[in-house]
């Protein structure tokens, strides 16, 4: 048994389990277009499933030393960027905050990657989740200051 792997796996599984009930709250489809609780029922249950097969593969290996682990720097840049996104999303709007979020992702990860680059696969993703929201599911994202 790899006691890490258990550990690993029961903290998502329960994530997902608790993700699974708090949905249940929500309405799952609003007449003909999904519903809020659409996303985190879903979320939820794949997080059940892949905190099982951590679980269980846990439960199945045999018992290993975990490696020590080590925090860089740039580890919780991804992270930072990512309460940046959700503190400036009322302000910014939805479409722009998902344009900086992955444009500094972009840049800032891919060591070679130059500032234009980043920025059409900012403007990339920020189009592609406009279609898809927006326009395929008919679900409004936060507009901003500016309406976009």
């Amino acid at each position: 048994m790899n006691k890490q792997r258990v550990i690993e796996g029961s903290i998502v599984t329960a994530l997902g389990l608790t993700t699974v009930g708090l949905s249940r709250g929500y309405t799952y489809m609003d007449r003909y277009t999904p519903g809020p609780g659409l996303f985190p029922l879903w979320l939820g249950v794949l997080l059940t499933v892949f905190g099982a097969i951590v679980l269980l593969t846990g439960l199945a290996s045999p018992g290993e030393r975990p490696k020590a682990a080590t925090l860089r720097p740039g580890d919780l840049v991804p992270l930072a960027v990512l309460a940046l996104l959700v503190a400036g999303m009322e302000l910014l709007g939805a479409l722009v905050s998902i344009a900086v979020f992955n444009m500094i992702l972009v840049r800032l990860l891919g060591r070679r990657t130059s500032w234009p680059a980043a920025a059409v696969v900012g403007i990339g993703v920020s189009i592609g989740c406009y279609l898809i929201f927006e326009r395929l599911l008919g679900v409004p994202l936060p507009k901003g200051l500016l309406g976009i």
